[in-house]
């Protein structure tokens, strides 16, 4: 009997130590990758921007081809890898993109409707045809009618290169931006 004691005694204490332990011991993360919900928060601005260049433009429509703008390093140089672009060693010699900017074309198009009070600003040309800056090297934008965009946009280069930002609202376009490249 007293040994069927000491051996209860024994195992009470061995389970004690173990459920003490456990609930004492931190928790190590797990190496597992997870996925957490990214909660940003945005103003409710009741607008959109998109970024595309101007495949075609009347007096009532816009039809835009979509890009996507990349930022951030990293992410610049694998689009531009993934694009062909820029090969592997071109990246790691810091070869690929000598401005901090990565514009990925996408072959979405779309075709949006543009209010009669639309803005339209583009970059001022400099005294030597560079882009305008200000004092804070800034770039300087000029306000310009439809007429004039659609007559800037008959030049071939200028509309295949140029991106712009247009802000829409309730599905039309509202105002349409040239998008300054270095």
């Amino acid at each position: 009997m007293k040994k069927t004691l000491i051996i209860f005694g024994y195992v009470a204490v061995i389970v004690a130590a173990y459920f003490f332990g456990s609930l004492s011991v931190k928790k190590v993360p797990s190496s597992e990758p997870t996925q957490t919900e990214n909660a940003t928060t945005r103003a409710v601005t009741d607008t959109a921007k998109l970024y595309g260049k101007i495949v075609k433009l009347d007096s009532k429509n816009a039809e835009l081809r979509l890009v996507e703008w990349v930022q951030g390093s990293d992410n610049q140089e694998q689009t531009a890898f993934e694009t062909g672009r820029c090969t592997l060693e071109r990246i790691e010699k810091d070869e690929c993109l000598p401005n901090p900017f990565f514009i990925r074309e996408t072959q979405k198009t779309l075709t949006l409707p543009m209010t009669p009070d639309i803005k339209i600003q583009v970059l001022s040309p400099g005294p030597s045809g560079e882009i305008k800056q200000d004092e804070q090297l800034n770039t300087v934008h000029r306000e310009i009618n439809l007429a004039d965009l659609a007559k800037m946009l008959e030049n071939h280069d200028f509309a295949e290169q140029i991106p712009f930002i247009f802000t829409t609202k309730d599905g039309s376009i509202i105002k349409i931006e040239e998008q300054y490249i270095p």
